[in-house]
């Protein structure tokens, strides 16, 4: 459900003929970079031998020519796609921690609805918003309840007593 949510406002192109057209006619352009091999793909890809490459050439982490037609960041892509590396690299690297896609999801919301107890743990330490909520009303706790993910849950809960 948050996958959909997330990826509803950027489909990959399809292979039939009749879809290209519409595509052709209808379909956002996605970033340069989602079409070169840029940042975002290497975070979603979990690419850290890439990632580091295109950082080390002077690539913003946050920079809006890496976003994804949704609005995701490199970080909130490779939160919600469970690479852990990649998420300590971008952080490292000085990635917007409360970034968020054009429907609120953040990278802690996207992580906690997967279960991901250790990229909560992560994105929660370099001071991620606990009370972000996506278009769907829910914060990252509320996913995780919702989702029946315990342990993310004591998580949340021990970095909101703080």
């Amino acid at each position: 459900m948050l996958v959909e949510a997330l990826t509803s406002q950027w489909t990959e192109p399809s292979s039939t003929p009749e879809s290209k057209r519409k595509q052709a006619r209808f379909s956002p352009v996605p970033p340069p970079s989602y079409q070169s091999g840029g940042l975002l793909t290497a975070a979603k890809k979990g690419n850290t031998e890439r990632l580091e490459e295109l950082l080390a050439l002077g690539v913003l982490p946050d920079d809006p020519k890496e976003q994804h037609g949704s609005g995701g960041s490199p970080l909130v892509w490779a939160c919600g796609k469970g690479h852990l590396e990649v998420v300590r690299i971008l952080l490292a690297s000085g990635a917007d921690v409360q970034a968020m896609a054009k429907n609120g999801i953040t990278g802690l919301v996207w992580a906690a609805s997967q279960g991901n107890l250790e990229i909560c743990r992560l994105m929660l330490k370099a001071g991620a918003d606990l009370t972000s909520k996506c278009a769907t009303g829910e914060n990252a706790r509320e996913w995780a309840v919702e989702l029946k993910y315990q342990a993310v849950v004591e998580l949340i809960d021990s970095f909101a007593s703080v």
